[in-house]
């Protein structure tokens, strides 16, 4: 809320390729990451790992969660995009 930014909450595997692409390449894009900067706080977690918050249901992964500001699903892209499909789906959901 102090920010003015919206939640992207990621939920990944260690062994899902398209999450690990979207780590490696998507995110690492100067483009992507500018924006993601810019309009979001990024939070990535592990299905495996991390306790998962109550609510958010998925049908597989990666699934990415944009949350208001009283941490309410506000919208949700699932699977993975190569970069500029990627960033028009961020657009399009802000």
């Amino acid at each position: 809320k102090e920010q003015n930014k919206e939640m992207m909450m990621m939920y990944s595997a260690v062994w899902c390729p398209e999450c690990n692409y979207m780590k490696e390449v998507v995110f690492k894009n100067k483009k992507v990451s500018t924006y993601m900067e810019k309009n979001f706080i990024v939070l990535l977690l592990d299905i495996q790992k991390d306790t998962l918050p109550n609510g958010f249901e998925y049908p597989g992964i990666p699934v990415f969660f944009f949350l208001d500001k009283n941490a309410k699903e506000k919208n949700k892209i699932v699977g993975g995009s190569k970069v500029n499909i990627f960033l028009q789906k961020l657009k399009a959901v802000k």
